[in-house]
């Protein structure tokens, strides 16, 4: 699980750093990829 946690912030801020115009795009996945992970 923070395996997952690590990746999943490693993942934000590289699409952050890379994208700072989608941030309510990226929300959105992080919203959704924890509720997968979750399930």
């Amino acid at each position: 699980m923070r395996g997952s946690q690590r990746l999943l912030r490693c993942l934000l801020l590289l699409q952050l750093l890379g994208e700072p115009s989608n941030v309510v795009r990226i929300d959105r996945l992080a919203e959704a990829v924890i509720h997968f992970v979750l399930g």
